[in-house]
């Protein structure tokens, strides 16, 4: 999962012009600005992926770097946890208040 993840990130960075248009249409020309997204893109991933690399260049050449990056390998996974609690606390709200409407989909994917 986390190899994936910068892929991932950049695929959906390239195919976001083209949900927006589905779903919203040619007035998303209007409301979609390319600057934030632009901005987003450069912070979110280029600069850590930048980071990553100088970061594994510098443990390949250093013996701190090297006990740096053992020391942080284990890093990715309770990050990966505390996102995955921060994405579904922001959500079991609306869960809650649409759990008929999730209910009926549900029931509408398995009585094909």
């Amino acid at each position: 999962m986390l190899a994936s993840t910068p892929i991932l990130f950049v695929v959906q960075m390239v195919l976001l012009p083209l949900y927006l248009w589905l779903f919203i249409g040619e007035e998303m020309i209007g409301v979609a600005h390319a600057k934030p997204f632009l901005e987003a893109f450069l912070l979110l991933i280029v600069v850590p992926l930048l980071v990553a690399v100088m970061t594994q260049i510098y443990a390949k050449k250093s013996e701190l770097g090297e006990k740096v990056l053992g020391v942080t390998a284990w890093f990715p996974a309770p990050f990966m946890t505390f996102v995955l609690i921060v994405v579904v606390a922001s959500q079991i709200g609306k869960v809650y208040s649409d759990i008929s409407i999730i209910v009926r989909v549900i029931r509408y994917m398995f009585c094909f």
